[in-house]
């Protein structure tokens, strides 16, 4: 019986959405990424659940409809691409709700270019209708998880007792960042590190460090032994173990015992990534069955809490 649960994902409404997303990102478009093709996909894999994660690239989008749209009224552009993404939370939610536990959701949220109101409102109206977190992506916002912009995530959360699933990467290069608009200096913008005075601050609220931290594993594993209401997920991580330039499994193993294997939860980032490579890739580290069930099974609602049925 398929029990495993893949936290991270970004499916789509539709294959014309997936193949925009990986194709403005810049990633092979190799899956669909729908509901209807992630199913069979899930029961190969022996997954039961997965996270659908409704995450746009707002600010660039927004950039680009205000260059193409040179007439066009601040506020107009914001209620436009609000409403998109609002769909999409929206149609997360209900997919979420009435898939019976096959999938869950996440409240993806920029308060940093909607402002607080339409944060909030998001935050409230889609868990309502079924979601079981929030979603911010730093780099993509263009600011740290202690701007006084964020806040409004970080209290949300708290007072709900939410978990929060970041982008989260050691340092980038500087024209990785500089080329979404941000200044040379923010190649930490993702970091790890970023996130301890919120950590401090929030203890009600929980933290899911997408990706391992990529190429941050010691600052993830640092802060996990300070903070229990830290996490991290595998997504696209484990596709670099075993392989040139990436972590040996017994390598790979030492880093989530050090992280701790009560705080790592399993991840793919399908459509990107391949959720049956995933499972493969987990199976051939060398951990106990306790240790690998941890990570596949149990420690999902520990960071997000119950999946509902």
């Amino acid at each position: 019986m398929a029990e495993y649960i893949d936290a991270h994902t970004h499916i789509h409404m539709t294959a014309g959405e997936s193949r925009a997303f990986l194709e403005r990102l810049h990633l092979p478009v190799h899956f669909d990424g729908t509901v209807e093709e992630a199913l069979p996909i899930m029961d190969q894999a022996d997954i039961r659940t997965t996270m659908i994660v409704p995450w746009i690239p707002a600010r660039q989008l927004f950039d680009e409809m205000a260059a193409a749209r040179s007439g066009a009224a601040r506020e107009e552009l914001l209620e436009e691409l609000g409403a998109r993404w609002s769909r999409y939370n929206q149609w997360a939610a209900q997919t979420a709700r009435q898939s019976q536990g096959r999938f869950t959701t996440l409240v993806a949220v920029d308060p940093v270019l909607f402002g607080e109101q339409w944060t909030r409102q998001q935050i409230d109206a889609h868990l309502r209708e079924g979601a079981m977190g929030l979603k911010i992506t730093p780099l993509f916002i263009g600011a740290y998880a202690h701007d006084p912009r964020m806040a409004v995530v970080w209290e949300e959360a708290n007072r709900r007792g939410l978990g929060v699933l970041t982008l989260s990467t050691g340092p980038l290069p500087a024209a990785a960042v500089t080329s979404l608009g941000l200044a040379p200096s923010q190649t930490d913008i993702n970091h790890p590190a970023t996130f301890e005075p919120i950590l401090k601050a929030y203890p009600r609220c929980r933290i899911v460090l997408a990706h391992m931290g990529s190429g941050a594993e010691a600052e993830v594993a640092r802060l996990t032994g300070l903070y229990p209401n830290l996490f991290c997920d595998t997504s696209m991580w484990l596709d670099h173990v075993g392989k040139p330039g990436g972590p040996t499994v017994a390598e790979a193993a030492r880093i989530f015992r050090a992280i701790g294997t009560d705080r790592i939860l399993f991840g793919t980032n399908y459509p990107i990534m391949d959720p049956r490579e995933f499972v493969k890739a987990l199976a051939r580290i060398p951990l106990s069955e306790n240790e690998r069930r941890q990570i596949l099974v149990e420690n999902f609602s520990r960071a997000y809490g119950a999946i509902a049925q």
